[in-house]
């Protein structure tokens, strides 16, 4: 229990450096930890976006921003992290698509009052439970508006590399555990 608190903690200081002193790391980080499944985990919202105001809260290196560009979705983005908002436009500009991100927190989104269709988050952080965060996303989401939420990904395969991994996952607060 100690230990689990310890890591976790570990964790949080170790995503807190990810998502800005580090954010260059991020892709080789995730792809990584994953044994390579990141990419699929993270378009996992691309099937359920509708067309309207979709915003991306906490939208990382912008692999979902691109991908949802990619099949006509004009998402926009806030994240906290000016080096993730620098690399997302590189990344977007890049493929062709305009950039439209903003640096500023979910606890005080800049939108109007039922202003958004759709709100998506991928494997977010603490921020997203904070019950600031989640009052100004339902101040923000239209009558019929939703939330698409990723909160978790479980590693798959049997090897035993796999099953490290999954077991890594949940020890340090990344993953449930698997019923």
């Amino acid at each position: 229990m100690i230990l689990t608190k310890a890591v976790r903690k570990l964790m949080t200081i170790f995503f807190q450096l990810l998502y800005h002193q580090f954010a260059w790391t991020y892709d080789f980080v995730a792809w990584s930890a994953s044994l390579g499944q990141w990419s699929e985990w993270i378009l996992t919202p691309l099937p359920y976006l509708k067309n309207g105001k979709i915003l991306e809260l906490g939208f990382g290196p912008g692999h979902l921003q691109r991908a949802a560009f990619a099949e006509g979705y004009p998402v926009f983005g806030l994240d906290l992290s000016p080096q993730m908002a620098r690399i997302t436009a590189k990344r977007l500009n890049k493929a062709g698509f305009n950039p439209r991100i903003s640096i500023g927190d979910g606890r005080n989104l800049p939108f109007a009052d039922r202003s958004i269709d759709q709100i998506i988050a991928t494997f977010p952080t603490e921020y997203f439970l904070d019950p600031k965060t989640l009052k100004e996303a339902f101040r923000v989401l239209s009558a019929e508006g939703e939330i698409i939420l990723v909160p978790t990904a479980w590693m798959r395969g049997k090897n035993f590399l796999h099953k490290f991994m999954a077991w890594v996952f949940l020890i340090t607060g990344q993953s449930l555990e698997k019923d």
